[in-house]
């Protein structure tokens, strides 16, 4: 790993000063020079080598179940039957390990909620509330010589912006937290599901003795598994109803009063706010499980089905006679060249990559 060291504050100072020595004693500018070619000339490079182990992923298993087809094809039907029978119980087992998956992925999702998320929201509260707390009393004395209808209603608008700006920032740095935690937990049973379907795809090559090599690809899924939903933007809502009582009391009583009450009210708004974050927050790492649990467990039906599929191809064609089992090895061999060429013109993208 390149490590740059630099300093910040030289470099700001050096800016602001526009001293272009300052900037370089920084060393800022060395490390922007290669950030910058690094997102124009190596990004491309990782997208095209992620691009092309994912795609020659595919047409390994697209070019092991035509293999397995084309097996199918002359193999004895007491020796395919018998290996049908490993298959299914194989096949059994996968289905068991992809149910373990699924409670495991709840559990681990639930955990990130209860760990982090609730010990964020106490914390947080605390923090906020003992900052606007000593905020209200702070602009209260400020304020305090002011009509108390006036005073009451400058205090509770100040609330109302303090709170909606320390959730705006909050919320923005816990979603992204969330989602880190949230990626590396898709980052870890991605991994476990494409060894799944590895093992399966190669138990079959080695039950029908076909040769199969597992490429390993960059864990990726679709954005829309990630936790990346929008929050609902909500105002806080809650107004103080009037009091004529307060109105009516001599003002030193009735401003202890006013300030009673609106930290009663500042406490409501941020209890408010963090019960409808806490909530949207659930809520959208509920989703994001579903939609990663879906995008994951097609892969082993996938596996399963187009290896069941192949199988089940030669079978039926084999009982058309010799002459439709001829015809379909023809077309199977164009099919298999096909893909060996798409994957020799994949290797030379990859290795010029590289």
């Amino acid at each position: 790993v390149k490590l740059f060291p630099i300093s910040a504050r030289l470099a700001l100072d050096g800016s602001l000063e526009k001293s272009g020595e300052m900037v370089r004693k920084s060393l800022l500018p060395i490390f922007t020079d290669e950030l910058h070619r690094f997102l124009m000339e190596e990004k491309g490079t990782v997208l095209l080598v992620t691009a092309s182990n994912n795609l020659l992923r595919q047409l390994s298993q697209a070019r092991l179940e035509l293999a397995l087809e084309l097996k199918s094809l002359t193999t004895p039907l007491e020796a395919l039957n018998q290996k049908l029978r490993a298959f299914e119980e194989k096949k059994h087992e996968t289905e068991l390990e992809k149910q373990d998956f699924d409670i495991l992925l709840d559990g681990e999702t639930r955990r990130l909620g209860k760990d982090i998320l609730d010990a964020d929201i106490t914390r947080y509260r605390k923090e906020l509330l003992s900052h606007e707390q000593a905020h209200l009393e702070e602009q209260f004395n400020q304020m305090k010589t002011l009509p108390s209808r006036e005073l009451r209603d400058a205090l509770e608008q100040m609330i109302m912006e303090h709170v909606r700006q320390a959730f705006n920032t909050w919320r923005a740095l816990e979603d992204e937290r969330l989602a880190t935690a949230f990626e590396k937990i898709c980052g870890r049973y991605a991994s476990k599901i494409n060894d799944t379907v590895d093992a399966l795809l190669k138990f079959s090559s080695d039950l029908f003795e076909i040769p199969f090599e597992a490429v390993k690809t960059e864990l990726l899924w679709s954005d829309k598994t990630r936790f990346s939903y929008k929050f609902r933007d909500e105002p806080v809502g809650l107004q103080i109803v009037a009091s004529s009582l307060t109105i009516a009391l001599p003002k030193f009583i009735g401003d202890k009063l006013i300030l009673k009450k609106m930290n009663e009210y500042l406490i409501r708004v941020v209890d408010m706010q963090l019960g409808r974050l806490g909530s949207d927050f659930e809520q959208r790492l509920d989703k994001s499980k579903l939609d990663f649990r879906w995008d994951m467990l097609q892969k082993i039906e996938a596996a399963i089905e187009g290896i069941s599929a192949a199988i089940e191809k030669g079978m039926q064609q084999r009982s058309k006679g010799e002459q439709e089992v001829e015809a379909r090895q023809r077309i199977l061999a164009e099919t298999a060249k096909t893909l060996d060429e798409i994957r020799e013109r994949l290797t030379r993208i990859k290795n010029s990559c590289s």
